[in-house]
């Protein structure tokens, strides 16, 4: 698959990392961030993480701002019940509720 087809630019990217303690870079390709469904990640979602409501504050992946090593790819909730999480994309507990109202 080339990423040059129609539609593919925003669902795939080239990153670079250094993986802690280490002075190499890590390049990858990275799809968009997606739950378990399938469906992409988008900021402002209402999620259910097992018995909690909850909404997405941020989509934490290397590259992007206040990305950190040690935590991961993934999401930051927040909700009522737990405050802020972290969570991965593909926690089997994480599943879209709806999306941001406009």
């Amino acid at each position: 698959m080339r990423c040059s087809e129609p539609g593919m630019a925003s669902r795939f990217a080239i990153v670079a990392s250094r993986a802690p303690g280490r002075s190499d870079w890590v390049v990858g390709m990275k799809r968009e961030p997606t739950y378990r469904s399938g469906d992409p990640v988008r900021e402002g979602d209402v999620v259910r993480i097992g018995q909690w409501d909850g909404v997405v504050e941020s989509i934490d992946t290397v590259g992007s701002p206040g990305y950190m090593d040690y935590v991961g790819e993934g999401v930051m909730l927040s909700g009522p019940a737990f405050g802020r999480l972290h969570t991965k994309f593909h926690d089997e507990d994480l599943v879209l509720v709806r999306r941001k109202q406009q």
